[in-house]
């Protein structure tokens, strides 16, 4: 099992890298760190058109970075802890040795 797993986070973690290697993206994340944010909000505080903002949100969901919450009638996008803390596991079970 151990083997497959292994597998499947050297499958996953080009792909992770690549989204995270986007600047816009990685900024969204740290900005996302500490409570969820709108998409108008998002595209303020990083100097993005609503539609690139949005381009970004769908392609950080898509990948299950994120996940939403809607609330007062807005979307607001919150960082998926669950998914990240998966990511780290596979950093650790690929690079590291114990």
């Amino acid at each position: 099992m151990y083997q497959k797993e292994m597998e499947n986070a050297k499958e996953m973690l080009p792909q992770i890298l690549k989204l995270l290697g986007d600047k816009s993206k990685f900024e969204i994340l740290c900005l996302l760190k500490t409570q969820g944010k709108c998409n108008l909000e998002i595209a303020e505080k990083l100097q993005l058109t609503p539609a690139t903002a949005s381009h970004h949100m769908s392609m950080l969901l898509s990948n299950q970075m994120v996940t939403v919450e809607k609330k007062d009638g807005k979307v607001y996008y919150q960082l998926n802890q669950t998914t990240l803390r998966e990511i780290v596991k596979c950093f650790v079970d690929i690079f590291l040795i114990f």
